[in-house]
């Protein structure tokens, strides 16, 4: 049946594929298997002896529709099939005798019926199961990813933070006045740093598992998204050192939003931004306000990702081939930004520059 399709009406592999298993085809199929039964009519001499018998076969028709593509299809093959009976396979089949009729081939129409909609509902429920399965299987993934993520990333800091400590020890004991407060200084910052970026990992992890629970409370209130943005790219220059722009256009108004969230979500987007982007470039943030909704840009020149990796960028775990050559991480932050944005009915996406880099877009509703 794929076949015979496909020779008449040429399209892509997958395409076909997609079409194949929707109940549009379903209903394709049932015109073309009825048409085949009425085809065939003159090869059965026995109907001519029972032609109450008919429907039996076109019943069957209905149940591989059914369990094929579902309740709808299969009705409208069980409803085709007595009309095709009627007028082409045993003219006449069905006469004005109401009580005969319903006697007769009753049976055999409430039976079909019956397994029509049994089939159709054993079909969902497999379907249903298999989402399921599937359901499990990225869930095992995901545990997976996220076993190898937190070996590979709380290992880093830790021997940092190990190794760090026992040198500071080590000299501790073996105290002279060539040991400078300095050098000591110096062992405790990286030891403070690289607890800093546990904490950080910690406090992601925390919050994404929240947000996916429903149990991280959002506290809505009128916010400033200008305030938030201004203090956010004043608080990321001084701690990167990087070059950030700042710009705003249209009508200066408040959102109904989470201001503590929404500068988590900038903070996430430029941490970014820096991240993947050399020194001597410039980070810009643009915040455009709209009558209906407030869009955020923050841009940063560098690799240009491709479109696989704009696509899943937001994916938990997901972390683009550009990036993972350069940098470390855990691939959960953009997720974290996206779950926020939409707790406030916004929408985040990203595209590729085309002279590199990349722009990260945040839309929000006025409210």
């Amino acid at each position: 049946m794929q076949s015979f399709f496909c020779a008449f009406f040429p399209i892509s592999p997958r395409a076909t594929y997609s079409f194949w298993h929707t109940s549009a085809f379903g209903y394709l199929a049932s015109i073309l298997l009825i048409a085949a039964m009425i085809m065939l009519k003159n090869m059965d001499v026995f109907l001519a002896k029972a032609p109450y018998f008919a429907i039996a076969p076109l019943g069957l028709v209905s149940i591989v529709i059914a369990l094929t593509w579902g309740i709808g299809p299969g009705l409208f093959s069980l409803v085709l099939g007595l009309v095709a009976a009627q007028y082409f396979i045993v003219p006449g089949v069905f006469t004005s005798d109401v009580g005969r009729d319903s006697a007769i081939g009753g049976p055999f129409v409430i039976s079909d019926l019956l397994v029509v909609v049994l089939v159709a509902r054993l079909s969902m429920v497999t379907r249903q199961l298999k989402q399921a399965n599937q359901e499990l299987e990225q869930a095992s993934r995901i545990k997976d990813q996220f076993i190898a993520r937190a070996t590979h990333e709380l290992r880093t800091p830790l021997t940092t933070i190990r190794g760090q400590a026992q040198l500071a020890l080590r000299r501790l004991r073996n105290f002279t006045d060539s040991v400078s407060q300095a050098t000591l200084q110096k062992h405790f910052e990286k030891v403070s740093a690289r607890a800093a970026d546990m904490q950080l990992l910690l406090d992601d992890l925390l919050d994404l598992n929240s947000l996916r629970v429903g149990t991280l409370s959002m506290h809505f209130d009128s916010c400033d998204i200008v305030d938030v943005c201004r203090e956010v790219v004043v608080e990321q220059r001084e701690v990167s050192g990087r070059d950030i722009t700042f710009t705003e256009t249209g009508e200066h108004g408040l959102l109904y939003a989470d201001q503590k969230r929404l500068a988590q979500v900038v903070t996430n987007l430029l941490n970014n931004a820096i991240k993947y982007s050399t020194e001597d470039t410039i980070i810009s943030v643009a915040l455009n306000q709209e009558p209906r909704e407030v869009v955020l840009q923050v841009h940063n020149e560098g690799p240009q990702l491709s479109e696989a990796s704009l696509r899943r960028v937001f994916d938990l775990f997901y972390r683009a081939p550009e990036a993972e050559a350069t940098q470390s991480g855990w691939g959960i932050g953009l997720t974290i930004c996206r779950e926020i944005v939409e707790q406030h009915h916004g929408r985040i996406w990203a595209e590729a520059s085309p002279n590199g880099g990349a722009t990260f877009f945040v839309s929000l509703p006025v409210q």
